[in-house]
């Protein structure tokens, strides 16, 4: 059994959109095998009040040794809020390596360093690596949902107003340099892709890194069977505090739907997430045809009532895990290559994957008019969810990470004496 110091930039509960549904999964896992310790930060735009907060740290209390919840400076008080903001225009790390700076976190995590004799440290994003230099020796593995710095580039990519392009490929920058920096300072970082690993070790070539994808709990996310003929519904699941998903259903409204309408008659849209962009809220105000969910408790209630799972992203890093959890439910989907990256998913076998609008168009009439080949992309998709990205054996695989980062850190300090 190891001893380990978990550290998150949220609170890993509810396990309610991608980086939170990593979060509770592995750590979950690892918690009722190893003493754990969890610190982490709140974000107050994911839980708002005491209540939900005290609520989140019982639950995760049942399996972790201990549980510390410290709030971000930045969101209690005016002062360190336009800190932050000063930071990120003049300071080296932007505002990425900025906004989790707290001297409570800083004090907590000193004390806890010198009273536990830690086996791992676990860091759950580049922004918490601000951290390193508290932990002396210990071995340190510092997890990337995704490579921070690209998904910032490609967002500039698609940007179309001059500020925020100028903004965004500033932070991409300073957020190169951090990965830079850090990446070789820990003892092992973990990619939840093997395209995301490639580019932290062409950014960092004296950095380990090793791969931990994302997963699904395949045994609740399960096949539903139904008329293959009614293939009329399709699925948009996302998270639209996360900018990749609102450019990617803003897209799909402004440029693939109006074709849809046109080319394929019949068919209906949901869209699934809590606070969705206003153009879809308009959209499904004018149109009976789409419909805007809003936050759902049970997701796997909406897939299984969907019959074609769309992801049209066009930018974001890692791997998503909305698409695992309806490979896992055996629906057909149609993505693109972005949406596709860190998954071993094949065209035409797994999944279509359509990287322009008529293409993407074509797919979903290709599914929807032969319900044989939708029967078999939804079974190859679960097969590959099962085989490949179940939450047990991810878990297993992050033990191995952590007893190599020790076996690393070990071999760093003899080197030293």
């Amino acid at each position: 059994m190891m001893r380990i110091l978990w550290i998150s930039h949220n609170v890993p509960f509810p396990p309610v959109t991608g980086a939170l549904v990593r979060n509770y999964n592995l750590f979950r896992r690892i918690a009722n095998r190893h003493a754990v310790d969890l610190l982490c930060f709140n974000q107050s735009a994911l839980l708002s009040s005491n209540k939900q907060i005290e609520l989140a740290a019982a639950e995760l209390r049942k399996f972790a040794k201990s549980v510390e919840i410290v709030s971000i400076p930045a969101e209690r008080h005016t002062l360190p809020r336009l800190l932050l903001y000063l930071r990120a225009v003049i300071s080296k790390g932007g505002y990425s390596m900025n906004w989790l700076r707290s001297r409570e976190m800083a004090q907590i995590i000193t004390i806890l360093v010198a009273k536990g004799q830690y086996d791992v440290i676990h860091l759950d994003t580049i922004s918490l690596a601000i951290f390193v230099p508290l932990f002396r020796d210990y071995p340190i593995v510092l997890n990337h949902h995704n490579v921070e710095s690209q998904v910032m580039a490609t967002r500039c990519n698609v940007e179309h107003r001059l500020i925020h392009r100028t903004i965004y490929r500033l932070e991409s920058s300073r957020l190169v340099d951090a990965e830079q920096e850090y990446c070789r300072l820990v003892s092992c970082n973990v990619a939840v892709s093997e395209a995301d690993a490639a580019i932290l070790r062409r950014l960092a070539p004296q950095s380990r890194v090793e791969v931990c994808e994302n997963g699904c709990d395949v045994q609740h996310f399960t096949p539903h069977e139904k008329p293959a003929e009614q293939l009329c519904t399709l699925i948009f699941v996302g998270n639209f505090g996360w900018a990749p998903n609102v450019d990617a259903v803003e897209y799909f409204f402004n440029r693939i739907w109006p074709v849809l309408k046109v080319d394929a008659p019949g068919l209906r849209v949901r869209v699934v997430g809590a606070k969705p962009p206003a153009l879809v809220s308009n959209v499904a105000s004018l149109d009976s045809s789409v419909i805007a969910t809003g936050f759902v408790d049970d997701l796997l209630a909406e897939y299984r009532h969907a019959d074609i799972c769309i992801c049209p992203l066009r930018h974001g890093g890692g791997t998503k895990l909305k698409l695992l959890e309806a490979m896992a439910v055996g629906l057909p989907i149609v993505t693109t290559s972005v949406g596709a990256e860190g998954l071993d998913l094949i065209h035409g076998q797994h999944a279509l994957i359509a990287d322009d609008v008529q293409d993407f168009v074509q797919a979903i009439k290709k599914i929807r008019s032969n319900p044989d080949f939708a029967i078999s992309l939804g079974r190859a998709a679960r097969e590959l969810a099962v085989s490949r990205y179940s939450w047990d054996s991810l878990a297993e695989r992050l033990e191995k990470i952590y007893e190599l980062s020790r076996a690393v850190s070990t071999l760093h300090r003899q080197a030293k004496s």
